[in-house]
């Protein structure tokens, strides 16, 4: 049956209203079906800036900031930056779009934002999630970095170590003869030489550690006696320094597939990350390792209550080079960066959730017979030591 324009509708018999009828609301259900069913979250705005139509794809992107209720209907959106782009659209009534981070410190994630007029004089809004776009963007980044490492450090390594090797040897010849003589200023300044060259010489050693091939040899244990281990070493270093230790462990821990030192290793880097944090700070003086089944994976995470992340550097920790530290190299977190990928993990850094230090996580992944096996089950103690 054709579509009866408004002029021809009063001349429909009741069945034929009753099909047109019919008609148009299995159309509206159709397109509703496959506006829920969208990857991205659509909202149409009318022309007193509520909410007129959406999916739910929409609210959640938005954060459940949002509803139909609300006039202007983003005026719940915490982000400002967000809101104001709501509002200038609405007011210019121009195409834009704009990527966003929103969401809690702990659950952060992108969205993109594309706005457009509709011929009624209302507006619409498409979002996107790009969060695994601009991970693997970040990525790629940090590969890129990585690869500039292993262009130029083994050259930097051979045209550094010998001089520095020649430098060393003649600096202990003159300590050695300025102790026989009892010059105490040499023999303190020529220790100051041998110190900074042995800074240097770790430097270079970061380098090479960057560029050469990492071998990685995993094998199923049990990570809650890497914990053991590496709590056992740092402790008597932090108790000499006055911060305390707390092993957070959520049980049980499923075994995971690592290799021992090279993780051992990424954990210490990290450890020693929040001694550095903490070392001036006044207060609480305390670094947590927690470890416990996220999902798919196991989370073993440092935390501190030290100066934590400022959000400028939180995109560029894990880039070769980046430092905040006046004696760093800045490798140390993109070779715990490189460990971890080699594993086949995750690892995310980000502010407490008080505001007070930082969190470093890895993620490891389980096996697929241990995410089949351990899908249905609960974590079932939490086990605290010091």
């Amino acid at each position: 049956m054709p579509s009866p324009n408004v002029e021809s509708i009063s001349y429909l018999s009741p069945k034929e209203i009753e099909a047109y009828l019919k008609k148009i609301l299995d159309e509206k259900n159709l397109y509703s079906e496959i506006l829920e069913n969208l990857d991205c979250g659509v909202g149409a705005v009318g022309k007193d800036a509520g909410l007129v139509s959406c999916n739910r794809k929409f609210v959640m992107l938005l954060n459940r900031q949002v509803d139909k209720a609300s006039m202007p209907f983003y005026s719940a959106v915490q982000n400002d930056e967000l809101r104001c782009f709501f509002a200038k659209s609405l007011s210019e009534r121009i195409a834009c779009e704009g990527e966003f981070c929103i969401g809690a410190p702990q659950m952060r994630f992108f969205i993109s934002v594309m706005g457009f007029a509709l011929s009624d004089e209302g507006f619409a809004f498409v979002v996107r999630d790009i969060s695994k776009s601009k991970k693997q963007l970040q990525e790629l980044k940090r590969l890129e970095g990585l690869a500039a490492v292993s262009s130029i450090s083994s050259i930097l390594a051979h045209d550094i170590n010998n001089p520095l090797s020649a430098i060393s040897v003649q600096a202990d010849l003159i300590r050695r003869k300025a102790e026989r003589s009892g010059d105490s200023f040499a023999v303190e300044h020529i220790g100051i030489i041998k110190s900074e060259i042995d800074r240097i010489k770790g430097i270079v050693q970061g380098f090479l550690f960057s560029s050469r091939p990492l071998q990685v040899v995993p094998l199923l244990q049990d990570p809650e006696n890497l914990i053991a281990e590496l709590a056992r070493f740092v402790k008597p270093d932090l108790e000499q320094r006055g911060i305390s230790l707390t092993c957070d462990i959520l049980r049980p821990l499923p075994y995971v597939e690592f290799d021992f030192d090279q993780m051992y290793s990424c954990l210490l880097n990290l450890v020693k990350n929040s001694i550095e944090a903490i070392a001036d700070k006044k207060g609480r003086r305390e670094i947590s390792i927690l470890a416990a089944r996220q999902y798919n994976s196991l989370a073993i995470s440092v935390e501190d209550t030290g100066c934590g992340i400022r959000p400028e550097d939180a995109d560029k920790i894990f880039k070769p080079y980046f430092t905040t530290k006046d004696k760093g190299t800045g490798l140390g977190l993109s070779n715990v960066y490189k460990i971890v990928r080699m594993h086949g993990g995750e690892i995310e850094a980000s502010n407490r959730h008080d505001g007070d230090g930082v969190r470093f996580t890895i993620f490891l992944p389980l096996r697929k017979e241990d995410m089949l096996a351990l899908g249905s089950e609960a974590p079932s103690s939490r086990a605290k030591g010091d």
